[in-house]
């Protein structure tokens, strides 16, 4: 997953611990489970919300609907809707909850 979108938008490690704390969040909050079947989508989708949302420049959706495996532009925008929903819009991340889940991030490496 790194290199499809690192190869993209210079995507750093703070945008994968962000990505990772929308994914726990929409998760936990949807009471979803990842699965075989949808984590690409679904890591694409939190990938897609932290660039635009943290990146110093405007992106646009049709930019990341080649992450989606040719989804149409529609489709992808209505995953997008629908995580936005399902996290509340919520895309606040504090900086104590950022340092948390970068430590307990680096125990696994």
């Amino acid at each position: 997953m790194k290199d499809k979108f690192s190869a993209y938008n210079e995507v750093t490690i703070e945008h994968y611990i962000i990505g990772y704390l929308y994914l726990e969040r929409m998760l936990s909050m949807s009471h979803q489970d990842l699965t075989e079947y949808n984590w690409e989508i679904l890591i694409s989708v939190t990938m897609l919300a932290t660039v635009k949302y943290w990146d110093d420049h405007s992106l646009y959706t049709k930019e990341f609907a080649p992450f989606f495996g040719g989804l149409t532009i529609d489709v992808v925008l209505n995953i997008e809707r629908t995580f936005f929903n399902d996290i509340s819009f919520n895309l606040l991340v504090k900086c104590s909850e950022f340092a948390e889940t970068y430590f307990r991030l680096r125990k696994w490496m």
